[in-house]
């Protein structure tokens, strides 16, 4: 799982805008990809708040639920027990 996530993430930064297709049964087929500056390095301090930001928006999205279907460690593609340890992290509890 971990070498497809590196894969993806890889082919969308080098997508540089454009519209990465993605043959997934039952999946969407396209994403669109940011514009990303090539060579823009983003500070860890910047980079930890996008990620606790991004783990608030997903509990948000799932009404606090964390694991099972539309919890939010399946909207973030993580297992809920390693969603659960980033929450820990990031000092994140209920209520969502």
């Amino acid at each position: 799982m971990r070498e497809l996530q590196n894969t993806v993430e890889r082919a969308v930064i080098l997508a540089r805008g454009g519209t990465l297709e993605l043959d997934l049964p039952g999946r969407v087929k396209s994403v669109a990809v940011a514009k990303a500056s090539v060579g823009k390095v983003i500070p860890e301090v910047e980079w930890r708040a996008r990620e606790k930001a991004n783990l608030e928006a997903a509990l948000e999205a799932a009404g606090g639920k964390i694991s099972g279907k539309g919890g939010a460690a399946e909207l973030l593609g993580v297992n809920p027990a390693t969603l659960t340890s980033r929450l820990k992290v990031f000092g994140i509890s209920k209520p969502w």
